[in-house]
């Protein structure tokens, strides 16, 4: 059995139901509680310990199934946000019913019961009450045992205004009116954690459909928006029965909700069958959205709807284990996609994104194994990070993989429908997957997900009498490489192998530090000269160091698009990485990059395009940054001149993104005819919101700012304040961080502590603004000026560390590794540990590859101009 964390609760008493009643006052914005839970006591005590955060208890009582009560004294302990009730005598081992009267803010940090401002067709302001309870607030809601393993039946009952309507998990079962109040009772839940249960009052309006199944499915606006919910009720309905089949396990509730929240920290939260969803991840206006936000939205609901069996039906012991939640979620996305919508390439899509963003942030030192150990509540929040969801997604893809879907797909059957209702560990899905393969999983996969990193597979090729060798050995890839040597420490690795004119691959199992592989052994033969490619279609969780000449041979490979747009992808990723670490040269990465100038693929260009950005990122101030924007304009002549600036009647969904993704990337490079393309739709649009495509909007607002004055500003701002769809305020926000000029950039800044723009689109600009050559520095600046503005905006939520890896990671010099180091030494942020010292590492990795690499990007950059 693994060891049990320290932070948990005495196991000496067990929930069963929790019997609930809530009063929220939005006039006020408190709310009353009152509670009663049925409880096993273990073993004799005479004190018992709950969760409770923020909460006044006003009475106690502990009843036993005999009649008799005990009193209590009440002891909060608002450090470890814990109550502790001291009873008056022993209570001995049975069956008790814990009654607790007490009262709670309504807040404005969008954790446990919040308020969310909406604003109604009239322009009248209203707020809602909502709930957010992952990871560990519901403490916040009722007193309770708040920890997933500690499942129990919710039956809740609310009392509200009667102009107003209740939404909880399960249907209602009962509802009276008297004096304008309304008591609304709820049917009881299943046995489930208490972080998935919600509650949420407002004025809501809705769409709604039925399954195959019967399951009803509805889509909750504030009113007026309600016509934007068709989109995603649409995917609810068709992935719900998707899942049903695939996981061989009907869904269990009789209906599913899903709600458009104005104010969100993440993207959505799976409450099991009341889903709750920022308005971006969740409304398509069908003349105001992007086809990039129809896909999200696809996306997010996939996602959202796995959980409620990877999560909800079953789920993990204990926060160590988020990734069997988080990085199953993350990887049936993909399988949803594969079902719905093939045409659209969804590997590619997952490739592009959740892989390549795992690699990146699992190459650091301070990374952290996907099954982490957690001692305290505090650490819990850095766990929702990119090793939980997309390096999880990424490994269940690779056994998956190995394995072979069918096979796995059985093994998942089994493991759900034996612990539907229940938690687990990881070790309970790999004895399923052990079942159904007869392969030894447990071994393979308890390396990939207890081990912190991944492993860098260097392949020297030898030919020898007309005979072909593969030397390949491991070792974890790290970006810092110039201190004490990596871990001795080696993976199972399944290799994908193909080679030039075979469209066969083969595979070898990598399970030591170096191995051998004979091609002829394979079944492949070719010519010194040909290339041989490791990791075909990129489903091993691993980067390939070549050398430096077979690397050279895919450049003509690249350019004619012989290869999988998931090879093209790798060669590009593992390419820029390897540099970023010091195995290939800045100007060689160029030379190798300039074989994309003939790309067309969507994906491909979007990883292209973000390690561009990279490297201009780094040139910032630097003699060879000027030279860099021609060398961009250049790359991205060829797929400019084919998208074209017109959308076409038979335009792909891809073409869209595409399309707006390479012109905005070509007018930031500083294409003059790009510029003044934008400059004259945004005039246009300034006439008539209609001439300008929603999938142009950003990047058309991006260019203007990026070459615009106060004036430019001002307009952005004022069109920022008048749109009440969110996915174009968002769209006008980041047209906001693009500017130029630091005053304007300032003033920016300055808009996101003014109130004016929601906290919950905070970070992401900051994000944005900090990856603007022009605005990284400035940034910090403004933040660590600001600091305690950042604070109170997220004090109570899990966003401080989001500001900090937003603003820090792209700092790029070591007198900024001293800064932040120094500033959060005084500013100890204890929730945000791991993040810092990533910060603090990806600033030295940064400073690293300017500083090594400095004159080799300005020669190449010179040698490039002179070929002009």
């Amino acid at each position: 059995m693994p060891e049990k964390p320290l932070c948990l609760l005495p196991d000496y008493a067990e929930p069963r139901k929790y019997q609930l009643w809530i009063e929220p006052h939005l006039e006020n914005f408190a709310f009353d509680g009152r509670e009663s839970i049925e409880i096993d006591i273990l073993e004799p005590i005479d004190t018992l310990t709950l969760h409770a955060a923020d909460l006044t208890i006003q009475s106690a009582k502990l009843r036993n199934s005999f009649g008799s009560s005990f009193n209590v004294n009440i002891s909060l302990d608002k450090d470890n946000k814990r109550v502790t009730f001291s009873l008056e005598k022993i209570a001995a081992p049975g069956k008790y019913h814990f009654d607790i009267e007490y009262r709670g803010e309504i807040n404005d940090q969008m954790c446990g019961l919040y308020r969310s401002m909406y604003t109604l067709p009239d322009g009248t302001k209203r707020y809602m009450a909502t709930t957010q309870c992952e990871a560990i607030d519901a403490r916040r809601i009722f007193p309770c045992l708040d920890e997933p393993a500690r499942k129990a039946v919710f039956e809740l009952s609310v009392t509200i205004p009667s102009n107003l309507t209740a939404l909880s998990n399960m249907p209602v079962a009962e509802e009276w009116t008297r004096d304008g109040m309304k008591l609304v009772k709820f049917q009881p839940t299943p046995r489930m954690s208490t972080y998935l249960f919600a509650v949420i009052v407002g004025e809501f309006e809705y769409v709604e459909g039925k399954t195959k199944n019967n399951i009803v499915v509805r889509v909750h606006t504030t009113p007026g928006k309600k016509e934007f919910g068709y989109h995603a009720l649409k995917r609810g309905i068709r992935v719900l029965e998707e899942y049903t089949d695939y996981f061989g396990v009907a869904y269990p509730l009789p209906k599913m909700d899903m709600v458009a929240i104005p104010d969100f920290a993440a993207g959505a939260m799976e409450n099991w069958g009341l889903e709750t969803f920022r308005e971006t991840a969740l409304l398509v206006d069908p003349k105001n959205s992007s086809a990039a936000m129809e896909e999200r939205v696809d996306e997010v609901v996939d996602h959202e709807f796995a959980h409620q069996w990877h999560g909800d039906l079953v789920t993990m012991v204990w926060w160590n284990g988020l990734w069997l939640n988080e990085g199953f979620a993350s990887w049936m996305e993909l399988i949803a996609a594969h079902r719905i919508n093939p045409e659209l390439h969804p590997e590619d899509k997952f490739i592009a994104e959740d892989f390549v963003a795992a690699l990146n942030v699992d190459a650091l030192k301070t990374s952290r194994p996907i099954h982490v150990v957690i001692n305290h509540d505090n650490q819990i929040n850095e766990c929702f990070d990119g090793i939980a969801y997309s390096k999880g997604a990424s490994i269940i893809r690779m056994i998956e993989n190995f394995l072979g879907p069918e096979i796995f797909r059985s093994g998942l059957q089994r493991y759900m429908k034996k612990h539907a209702y229940g938690n687990t560990e990881p070790e309970d899905l790999w004895r399923a997957l052990e079942e159904a393969s007869g392969k030894p999983v447990t071994a393979m996969m308890d390396k990939w997900i207890k081990q912190v990193g991944y492993p860098i597979i260097h392949v020297e090729r030898k030919n020898e009498n007309g005979k072909t060798t593969l030397c390949l050995s491991q070792e974890r890839f790290l970006y810092e490489r110039n201190e004490a040597p990596a871990e001795a420490i080696t993976w199972d690795v399944p290799i994908g192998i193909t080679v030039e004119g075979n469209s066969e691959h083969s595979f070898v199992l990598l399970d030591r530090k170096s191995m051998e592989a004979d091609l002829a052994s394979l079944s492949f033969y070719l010519k010194p000269e040909e290339w041989v490619k490791l990791n075909s279609a990129h489903t091993g969780f691993f980067r390939v160091h070549y050398e430096a000449s077979e690397l050279l041979k895919f450049k003509t490979a690249v350019s004619e698009k012989k290869l999988s747009v998931a090879d093209r992808i790798e060669l590009c990723d593992d390419a820029y990485a390897l540099t970023r670490s010091g195995y290939y040269s800045g100007g060689f990465l160029l030379d190798f990059l300039s074989a994309y100038k003939k790309e067309i693929g969507l994906r491909v260009w979007q990883v292209l395009l973000g390690r561009l950005d990279g490297i201009n990122l780094l040139a910032a101030g630097e003699s060879y940054a000027k030279p860099l924007e021609s060398y961009t304009r250049d790359l991205l002549s060829e797929i400019a001149s084919r998208v074209g600036w017109v959308e076409r009647p038979d335009d792909t969904h891809h073409t869209k993104m595409l399309r707006g993704m390479v012109l905005g990337a070509y007018g930031q490079a500083g294409d003059p005819t790009t510029i003044s393309w934008a400059r004259e739709q945004f005039a246009a649009f300034l006439k008539d919101h209609a001439a300008v495509s929603p999938n142009l909007r950003r990047t058309v607002y991006g260019i203007v700012a990026a070459y615009g004055n106060a004036k430019t500003h001002d307009t952005l701002w004022q069109l920022y304040q008048k749109f009440t769809l969110q996915e174009e305020q968002v769209r006008l926000l980041g047209s906001l961080t693009d500017f130029r000029d630091p005053e304007l950039l300032l003033r920016t800044l300055n808009l996101f502590i003014s109130g004016e723009v929601r906290p919950q689109n905070v970070y992401p600009a900051l994000r944005s603004i900090a990856t603007n050559p022009a605005g990284r520095d400035l940034t910090w600046k403004f933040v660590k000026e600001n600091w305690g503005a950042f604070c109170r905006m997220y004090e109570k939520g899990k966003l401080l560390g989001r500001v900090i890896e937003a603003v820090c990671k792209p700092l790029a010099s070591f007198n900024d590794e001293a800064d932040v180091k120094s500033f959060f030494a005084s500013h100890q942020v204890p929730e945000a540990m791991r993040t810092i010292e990533q910060a603090l590492e990806s600033i030295r990795v940064n400073a690293s590859w300017r500083e090594r690499d400095r004159i080799n990007f300005a020669l190449r950059m010179r040698h490039y101009n002179n070929l002009r």
